[in-house]
């Protein structure tokens, strides 16, 4: 088991895939998955797993590619100037300009969190004694050992949950005009949040967006992540409850989102969950995103478990499959490459010679005073007689034309 630069490709290339997947099987999740949502956050799991483990097995095969990823590489070795005798190529330089915007996000990261911190700081714990007896409800329904902390905050921004060791629940002071079921409601699908540590979950993803910025799939797979996260929470909040309950929940719902619509948590970044999350996809991504949670809440009938197992043992396979296969850039040898004289040594590596089988490698001699030179049955360039003196032309038969 080892690394290399083309298993690290490969690696980049799964975790797409597996994007698309999980994007894909986000938005028919009524239609393929039966509203499990456990098969979506594994996928996830894999994806991420699998983009940090970008290893060659012993085992995987090696599939050559003789077009599409000579046609991406290989600008990337076209040198551009030298430094002290050292050639700086495309390469270098495209890895020094994603290494540094990924320093400056990461820095920028870094310092607005502590301004979210420092904000955060600024709300104390509410003392409404109404608000605490149904939060002591809440928290009876899934006991945590994590600390969790109630603020009720003045603005137009929705519930959220902050923090990673210790949590903190802003309701909106507008939240607290609605019933007591309702607020109940609302704040068991923030402790939720809290439970399933989802915060933690968006400081991952938004650190793969700052260290991977030049990579779209990442802000896909954070759109649909936050979605999914909904759903888990809601999915947790109705489990045991009867058709009447689910109602209200949704009741609860929709009245949250008549008073924040799109508006999400002031200070939004990965110390927040918003109840209302606002996509990059735009309004009917918006809407598409609310009628599946009110789907997912109100769909009747027991929840498909065989469509479910099915799906891990489908994504497992998967999972495994990609470790299977490497695929490299194969190029046959250029005329350039191979006319060297006698004791000379190539200048340049030639990827993919080690596959070129000699059974099927000869020389025709043409009685013109020139010879053809066939790679694995492909002619590849004619020679001439001082070219046969290299080792390697040495190596292969030579047929002779008929006359």
């Amino acid at each position: 088991m080892s690394i290399s630069f083309y298993s690290v490709i490969v690696a980049f290339l799964w975790f797409d895939l597996f994007v698309l997947l999980f994007s894909f099987l986000r938005w028919k999740l009524n239609l393929l998955l039966g509203y499990q949502i456990f098969p979506l956050m594994f996928l996830v799991v894999l994806s991420l797993v699998r983009l940090l483990a970008p290893v060659e097995m012993p085992f995987a095969v090696i599939v050559d590619s003789a077009n599409i990823m000579p046609f991406f590489l290989d600008p990337l070795g076209i040198a551009l100037f030298s430094i002290g005798g050292v050639e700086v190529t495309v390469g270098w330089v495209l890895l020094l300009g994603v290494s540094l915007v990924a320093a400056v996000l990461l820095i920028r990261f870094l310092v607005l969190t502590r301004r979210k911190l420092r904000w955060l700081g600024c709300f104390a714990p509410t003392e409404d004694q109404r608000l605490l007896d149904i939060f002591a409800r809440v928290k009876q329904s899934a006991p945590s050992t994590r600390k969790c902390t109630l603020c009720v905050a003045d603005g137009p921004s929705g519930p959220c949950v902050f923090g990673i060791f210790h949590s903190t629940i802003l309701l909106p002071r507008a939240v607290c005009d609605l019933p007591d079921e309702e607020i109940y409601y609302v704040l068991k699908h923030e402790w939720q949040h809290h439970v399933g540590r989802d915060a933690l979950v968006k400081l991952l993803i938004q650190l793969l967006c700052c260290v991977m910025r030049w990579n779209p799939f990442v802000y896909l797979l954070k759109g649909n992540l936050n979605q999914t996260l909904e759903l888990k929470c809601d999915a947790k909040v109705i489990q045991g409850l009867g058709e009447e309950q689910k109602t209200r929940y949704a009741e609860a719902l929709l009245h949250v989102f008549a008073l924040f619509g799109r508006q999400t948590a002031e200070g939004k970044s990965w110390m927040a969950v918003p109840f209302v999350e606002e996509t990059a996809q735009g309004k009917n991504a918006v809407n598409h995103n609310v009628l599946q949670r009110f789907d997912a809440l109100l769909e009747d009938g027991p929840r498909n478990k065989r469509i479910g197992a099915g799906s891990i043992a489908v994504l497992t396979a998967l999972f495994c499959l990609s470790f299977c296969f490497i695929v490299q850039p194969y190029r046959l040898p250029t005329e350039e490459d191979l006319a060297l004289e006698p004791g000379e040594e190539a200048s340049v590596e030639i990827v993919g010679m080690e596959d070129v089988s000699l059974e099927s490698s000869f020389i025709v001699d043409n009685k013109d005073g020139t010879y053809s030179l066939f790679l694995n049955g492909e002619n590849v360039f004619d020679l001439t007689e001082q070219d046969l003196e290299n080792e390697f032309y040495q190596t292969l038969s030579i047929i002779s034309e008929e006359p």
